[in-house]
């Protein structure tokens, strides 16, 4: 069974262009990604989030991949979580916190 997913930084896949990931990002990230031309999944950037038209078995990879590498979750059609085992987490998206990047030390340990 194929499923309609996105990554994104929001808690809802309805606001993620309040917590955009830049494209940049996104095709240097999956470019790095090896698995990406082995698992069967079409990955679309639009609006701020990935979109992810995948099979069941790979779900618990692309959450473990967009955690690592963008600092993202990865939803559902109906806002469920999945975890990077695989599981979904079924919880009110006005509740989940958006995963917002932050800024890194400069050398001096300023912002």
């Amino acid at each position: 069974m194929s499923y309609d997913l996105h990554i994104t930084r929001a808690g809802s896949q309805l606001r993620a262009a309040e917590c955009p990931i830049p494209r940049a990002q996104w095709e240097a990230a999956f470019e790095g990604w090896q698995r990406a031309g082995e698992i069967e999944a079409r990955f679309y950037w639009r609006d701020g989030q990935i979109w992810v038209y995948t099979v069941e078995e790979h779900i618990g990879e692309i959450a473990a991949f967009a955690a690592a590498n963008l600092g993202a979750r990865l939803l559902g059609g109906d806002d469920e979580e999945y975890l990077p085992d695989g599981t979904a987490v079924f919880t009110d998206p006005a509740c989940r916190p958006d995963l917002i990047p932050r800024a890194k030390p400069t050398s001096s340990g300023t912002r």
